[in-house]
């Protein structure tokens, strides 16, 4: 298992029953895991003390955060019982068992989100997203309740490791985003294109999780470009 600072995060959205924070809190602790984060929650500790059993310290320990503060993460990761989207999404689903081995790519950062315990996480919120955690359930009822997810995912993370990886931040990846934007502005295409290039490149580099270099590389080329093209026009 990894040193607690290069630990995998857990967060919860808006967690409202008191019975699955403290479940998350003694499934997180059964399986090594102690970063547990809460974005407003409303659940009062005290009455998830006794869900908790031997891990209410992890409940003394939580970190309130705002949604926005998952930015800082290299790679976020949601579960979600619907598997399909429409139209471009930057998101990209992983077979629970797929998990230990692909940790590897996602930097040393990685927060596991899990939404609200009736309705899950928003369309905005899912755009923050980088990857989706797939459980085979039944199509008959396919929502797991949090805790369960949480212990079939950790489960599958037992003696994971998180590798040495830079990765650029989404400050980054946005300026380089919109560079290439601005080359398709100067070919003059219509708005929906150049809507559809942003997209595309965003969910692209997003997807990728480019080194900071690799990142550089692509905005310079994309500056040069566009230099050319001024020129020619």
């Amino acid at each position: 298992m990894s040193n607690s600072e290069d630990e995998i995060s857990i967060c919860l959205i808006e967690p409202q029953y008191p019975i699955n924070l403290g479940y998350v809190a003694r499934i997180m602790k059964n399986f090594g895991f102690h970063n547990l984060l809460v974005v407003n929650s409303q659940v009062n500790i005290e009455e998830a003390r006794p869900f908790a059993s031997h891990a209410v310290d992890l409940l003394e320990n939580i970190q309130n955060i705002e949604f926005d503060d998952l930015n800082n993460f290299d790679t976020l990761i949601a579960t979600t019982a619907i598997t399909s989207h429409r139209g471009l999404s930057p998101r990209q689903s992983i077979a629970v068992s797929d998990i230990r081995s692909s940790i590897k790519d996602f930097g040393k950062k990685v927060c596991i989100i899990f939404g609200r315990d009736t309705t899950g996480l928003t369309n905005e919120e899912m755009q923050s997203i980088d990857f989706i955690i797939n459980i085979p359930t039944s199509s008959e009822y396919p929502t797991l309740n949090i805790s369960h997810a949480l212990s079939i995912v950790l489960y599958e993370l037992t003696n994971y490791e998180l590798i040495e990886r830079d990765i650029a931040n989404k400050h980054e990846v946005n300026r380089t985003v919109e560079a290439y934007s601005d080359i398709v502005r100067t070919l003059d295409l219509p708005s929906h294109k150049i809507n559809l290039v942003e997209k595309s490149f965003f969910n692209i580099l997003k997807r990728s999780k480019p080194s900071p270099r690799e990142n550089s590389i692509l905005l310079g080329l994309a500056q040069k470009i566009k230099l050319h093209l001024e020129k020619r026009f």
